[in-house]
């Protein structure tokens, strides 16, 4: 859809609700970014987009607006979107009369409510908005990305549907087994990429992946397979420190507390690479350039 709008000299202006999410997409930025919206989002928040500015004036040309991971967008931010599209384009319509596509799977992340209950994050998500019943759903049905594994596809479909049979010893209605042939024993790195790592193509490496479910985790499986690779390690610190025009934050944060921490998306301190090692390279530039 991009490649087709921009191929007709229009402009489509791709969004995403998550930073990473956003550099995939050609031009992509955050919904945060883009519309200018405030960190929280509330129910009485407005977008600090100004009508008189060059993203205004983009946004008024727009053939197509996309947002990408659309399930995790807090109704409240739709909603703030809605109102500032109506007063730049000076319609009433929904969304200021702009075509509008959404995507995303609501078996997947919905809106992040810290220490919300499911009730909570239902409220929040943009199927409780008023502005929903002005979508046309359009479903997709294959899964072009794992062919010749139909029953664990099939299994993931009946965990988002929630038609997974219910384990009778347990009350909980959200515990469901794992089928045990999705199941295996030992040591998750010799499974996944086998005992000679040195031996595999970047095909054959490309194809093979390990998720967890904490960063810690992750260091821990990275720095083991990073261990195994032949060639002399390289190793690369980090340079840490406070931008503040307070003195006193340097001395509140050390530089030892700083070298510590391993925010999501962020490379530890010191980070060990040799030959052969997959590193994934996030550039957070200026955008705009």
């Amino acid at each position: 859809l991009m490649a087709f709008v921009r191929g007709r000299a229009q402009i489509v202006l791709p969004f995403a609700t998550t930073g990473i999410a956003a550099t995939l997409l050609k031009g992509g930025r955050t919904v945060h970014s883009g519309f200018k919206l405030p960190v929280p989002i509330l129910d009485t928040s407005v977008s600090n987009l100004r009508l008189r500015s060059n993203d205004a004036d983009i946004l008024r040309e727009a053939a197509l607006i996309i947002i990408d991971e659309a399930t995790m967008l807090y109704k409240d931010g739709l909603r703030c979107i809605d109102r500032v599209l109506r007063e730049l384009m000076v319609d009433e319509r929904p969304f200021g009369g702009k075509v509008f596509l959404l995507g995303g799977d609501f078996r997947q992340t919905l809106p992040v409510v810290t220490r919300g209950t499911r009730n909570d994050v239902i409220e929040n998500c943009i199927k409780s908005s008023p502005l929903w019943h002005q979508f046309r759903q359009l479903t997709l049905s294959a899964n072009m990305r794992s062919e010749g594994q139909q029953a664990h596809n099939d299994w993931l479909l009946q965990v988002g549907e929630g038609t997974v049979a219910h384990i009778a010893r347990f009350r909980d209605p959200d515990i469901m087994e794992i089928p045990q042939s999705m199941i295996v024993n030992g040591n998750l790195i010799d499974i996944i990429f086998g005992e000679n790592l040195n031996g595999m193509s970047d095909e054959e490496l490309s194809r093979r992946v390990i998720l967890v479910s904490t960063n810690a985790q992750a260091l821990d499986i990275n720095r083991e397979i990073v261990r195994r690779l032949n060639g002399d390690p390289t190793i690369y610190y980090s340079a840490d420190s406070v931008v503040s025009e307070d003195e006193n934050d340097a001395l509140n944060f050390p530089m030892e507390f700083l070298n510590e921490q391993t925010p999501s998306g962020m490379p530890p301190h010191v980070l060990l690479v040799k030959p052969g090692a997959v590193i994934m390279l996030l550039r957070n530039l200026n955008a705009k350039k």
